[in-house]
């Protein structure tokens, strides 16, 4: 299921590499694949490039990062969430997630 979408995430990339929802779309199905480094490379693209995506990409960035045992990162990127998006979709769990990092 999750091959599909990268590939089509892949080839919009393709024709415009700054194609924000591809970007997020291959990083997030990276990430459900289990494949956390690579999701946290694509995702980190997602939060310093786009707009739009960005809490989102926030948070699955984390949990990569969390995934492949930098911590720091997690936390920071968490932390960071929180702070820009205090009402946000994804900050119940973030803060869930840094009492488990902590």
């Amino acid at each position: 299921f999750f091959f599909f979408f990268i590939d089509t995430a892949l080839q919009a990339l393709k024709a415009d590499k700054s194609f924000c929802p591809a970007q997020s779309v291959y990083g997030l199905s990276l990430f459900f694949l289990e494949d956390y480094k690579k999701a946290s490379q694509s995702l980190e693209k997602t939060v310093t490039q786009c707009d739009k995506e960005k809490e989102e990409a926030h948070y699955y960035t984390a949990l990569s990062y969390f995934k492949i045992g930098s911590k720091d990162k997690a936390e920071a990127r968490l932390q960071e969430m929180i702070r820009l998006y205090p009402e946000g979709e994804y900050t119940e769990k973030a803060k869930t997630m840094l009492g488990i990092i902590k």
